[in-house]
């Protein structure tokens, strides 16, 4: 089980959207573009439908990948010294944030659900991780 903590819905940029350490301005680059993501421990471009296709749905989310469906593409660890989340296309300065209950690095997965390109992406936190951090 899990528990939505935030859920967005933005329009992607050339297929993709971009999660990162607010406190970087660092961005992983793609091998080929045909990879469903490009990371480095703060900073990853996840590969979705593209911006004419329609908008792409993003959660982050405490607990299990529980969406039916859903397909989880990275699980490892984000290093977020800022504390702070950010959630944006790769060129855009406007984003969507969540501060952590803590900085430093974070157990994390992520999935995605969609056809061939995803529309939907879900940010998993473990969920003992943020209980432990908030006391």
């Amino acid at each position: 089980m899990s528990r939505v903590l935030k859920r967005i819905t933005m329009t992607p940029e050339c297929r993709q959207i971009m999660v990162r350490d607010f406190g970087t301005s660092d961005a992983p680059e793609w091998e080929t573009g045909d990879e469903p993501l490009a990371w480095f421990p703060g900073s990853f471009m996840i590969g979705t439908v593209d911006d004419t296709d329609g908008d792409v749905t993003v959660e982050v989310r405490l607990g299990a990948a529980d969406t039916p469906g859903a397909r989880t593409i990275f699980d490892g660890i984000f290093s977020c010294t800022s504390g702070i989340v950010s959630i944006m296309t790769p060129t855009e300065y406007d984003n969507e944030t969540l501060r952590l209950p803590r900085a430093g690095d974070w157990k994390m997965r992520i999935a995605v659900k969609g056809a061939e390109r995803p529309d939907y992406v879900a940010i998993i936190f473990d969920d003992k991780e943020w209980s432990t951090a908030l006391t």
